[in-house]
């Protein structure tokens, strides 16, 4: 995860993170605390840390994780099959 770290804090042109729920080297969840707890370390007194939108893709639609991940903080949490038009929709709520 720390490659998807270092490309988050060098490129100032990403918006939204749109991520698979399992990943290679650990979890979506796992990416999402891990930039919190950087963020936080970089963080100005009495200022809160910038986060962005963070989107879970997810093969499978268990309730649970949904309940989980969006508790941890996600954005949003898409299940396949991806309509793509109601995506679009999604991404456009939270980078406008």
């Amino acid at each position: 995860m720390g490659a998807v770290i270092d490309r988050l804090f060098k490129d100032e042109e990403i918006e939204l993170i749109l991520c698979d729920l399992e990943l290679p080297d650990g979890t979506a969840l796992g990416l999402l605390h891990a930039m919190r707890q950087i963020a936080e370390m970089f963080q100005i007194k009495n200022s809160s840390p910038h986060f962005l939108p963070f989107f879970i893709l997810a093969g499978d639609n268990y309730i649970t994780m949904e309940y989980q991940c969006r508790d941890e903080g996600m954005d949003d949490y898409i299940t396949a099959s991806v309509n793509i038009p109601e995506l679009i929709q999604r991404v456009l709520f939270f980078v406008e």
